[in-house]
């Protein structure tokens, strides 16, 4: 009698911390989430701000609009845009390490094309 209601209780107990665990670490993900997202979205509105002053001084070079508008990275402006202290504090929130940005843009370039798009960059 006595010992079945102990077990009953400490069973219940257990069952309900394990039910708020289950509900914080949904909460975790779910902010880790839309942290990540918000992060790739600022970083990739950055990457467009610094093709549109690249494409800026392009232009007035006279080099033609479509090579730039491509948005797509080729392997020295990848290493430009990760020593942005914008870019190289986001990559770092999100814990990726870019102390060799060239080597990385092997990583990044999925397709190994030569370039990153801008769909291998969040990806």
């Amino acid at each position: 009698g006595f010992f079945n209601i102990i077990t009953a209780i400490f069973v219940d107990s257990t069952t309900a911390g394990l039910k708020h665990n289950d509900i914080k670490r949904k909460y975790a993900m779910q902010y880790e989430r839309e942290f990540v997202k918000g992060k790739l979205r600022s970083m990739v509105m950055r990457v467009n701000e610094i093709m549109a002053q690249k494409r800026s001084r392009a232009t007035r070079r006279g080099a033609p609009l479509d090579e730039v508008e491509s948005f797509a990275l080729e392997r020295e402006d990848f290493v430009k845009i990760m020593a942005d202290p914008f870019v190289t504090e986001s990559m770092s929130e999100l814990d990726i390490d870019i102390g060799n940005p060239a080597g990385i843009f092997d990583t990044f370039d999925a397709d190994a094309d030569g370039l990153v798009s801008m769909l291998e960059f969040v990806s």
